[in-house]
C-alpha cells in the first residue's frame, strides 16, 4: 500500500508549495518543508488508537470477542478448490 501511496501523497505536498518536477526536490526534502510525518508513523498512530478502544470495551461487545477470539485448533478448509459463489 506505502509504495502506491507515497507518490501521491508527496504529489499533492509538492502543489500545495508550489514545487515543480524541475526543481529537483527528494520526497524527504518536501516532507520536511511541510512538516509531515512519514505514512508508516501515520498508520501506526491510528493503528494503535483502535487497539486502545478495543482494548476498554466492553468484554460482551463483538469487537472485543472478535479480537480476542481464537481459531478452533483442530479446525481445517476441506480439500479441494475453494467455493466461490
Amino acid at each position: 500500500m506505502e509504495t502506491l501511496a507515497v507518490p501521491l501523497i508527496t504529489n499533492k505536498l509538492r502543489r500545495i508549495v508550489d514545487i515543480r518536477w524541475y526543481h529537483c526536490v527528494s520526497n524527504c526534502e518536501v516532507r520536511r518543508l511541510t512538516e509531515q510525518p512519514t505514512l508508516t508513523t501515520i498508520i501506526q498512530k491510528r493503528r494503535l488508537t483502535l487497539f486502545g478502544h478495543l482494548v476498554r470495551i466492553n468484554e460482551s461487545a463483538d469487537a472485543r470477542r472478535i479480537l480476542t477470539a481464537a481459531p478452533q485448533s483442530e479446525w481445517r478448509r476441506p480439500v479441494g478448490q475453494p467455493y466461490t459463489s
